[in-house]
């Protein structure tokens, strides 16, 4: 019976971190504006709901850890795959919680800060923000690697399993290799259209799991 509510309760919670997780990236605000002035101003303007839509990502990636953990449990940590999908996971979601807080925290708070200042000092902040925006270019890379690793891993755990467990070992394992080759052969941007396309489809993948989870069926 524990193993039972551990499973539904890892599904649910897969299934609703995927919706909420592709609702809020639809929601991404983005700055479109070209002249530094009027970039820093409308920074401010969103700057209120790039930190909401950015706090609920940071927790929607507990949550998803949480509910990853549950699933590593049912395949068995004793198995290195499981094991090694599930410490891979974590790592993605050190990479991406640290890139949320950069583009959701830290940029909306100095776009506040220096929207009224001068054009010098915009451009200070600006080459600051220039920098930030690579370490987490690089953190949202280390986001997309390292759960592309964990849902290989697990795909490969999940393989011995019948039905739909099949399809999705499948599917997780062309996430996971197309966007690691795409990835790193520089073909993916990962700004706002780019990362959303991989949390749709980590979401989907979750999805699938999560249903199968909640169900409680082989």
């Amino acid at each position: 019976m524990g193993d039972l509510k551990r499973d539904r309760a890892s599904g649910v919670t897969l299934i609703v971190c995927a919706v909420i997780s592709a609702g809020f990236m639809v929601a991404h605000p983005s700055v479109s504006a070209g002249e530094l002035s009027a970039a820093f101003a409308e920074a401010r303007h969103e700057a209120p709901i790039a930190m909401f839509v950015h706090a609920v990502l940071i927790a929607v990636t507990a949550c998803f850890v949480f509910g990853y953990s549950g699933f590593a449990q049912r395949l068995g940590l004793h198995r290195p795959s499981v094991r090694a999908g599930l410490i891979a996971y974590v790592v993605g979601a050190i990479g991406g919680v640290g890139a949320g807080v950069i583009n959701g925290l830290v940029f909306p708070e100095l776009a506040t800060e220096y929207a009224d200042r001068s054009q010098a000092e915009m451009e200070t902040a600006h080459m600051v923000l220039r920098y930030a925006g690579r370490v987490s270019n690089v953190l949202a890379q280390m986001c997309v690697l390292g759960w592309s690793a964990a849902l290989i891993a697990w795909s490969t755990a999940v393989v011995p399993l019948s039905g739909l467990w099949k399809w999705i070992a499948g599917l997780g394992v062309l996430i996971g290799l197309g966007f690691s080759i795409v990835l790193l052969a520089g073909q993916l941007t990962l700004d706002v259209a780019g990362f959303g396309s991989f949390v749709f489809a980590h979401g989907l993948w979750a999805t699938l799991v999560g249903a199968k989870l909640a169900l409680a069926s082989d």
